[in-house]
């Protein structure tokens, strides 16, 4: 029998909670992206926590740290309804990059 670690980040150690629904917790839906890797898809709405944002993309739930800079764009750019795509970088200060899409992107 091979034993496996899974690695993960302070990030994801401290944010990543369950859904709230009936008692149970159902992580079907939740995300967190690995670095460079993006989400595209119609944002639905965005919940902003004391130390993270869960930005809920059609059916899915994408849990990223909280900065001012994806504030900033959430509410400027007016993203709920609109196709955005979040990247996850490893530059220093830019954790996530948001991004609005066109129709075809």
């Amino acid at each position: 029998m091979m034993n496996y670690q899974v690695l993960i980040n302070e990030h994801q150690c401290l944010n990543f909670t369950p859904n709230e629904g009936d008692g149970a917790t159902n992580l079907d839906n939740f995300m967190v992206l690995s670095v460079w890797n993006e989400f595209k898809g119609i944002c639905v709405r965005y919940e902003i926590n004391e130390t993270s944002i869960n930005i809920h993309i059609e059916d899915k739930v994408l849990n990223i740290s909280k900065t001012e800079a994806i504030i900033n764009i959430l509410k400027i750019q007016d993203v709920v309804g609109k196709r955005i795509g979040i990247l996850r970088t490893d530059i220093p200060n830019k954790e996530y990059l948001l991004r609005l899409l066109g129709e075809r992107e």
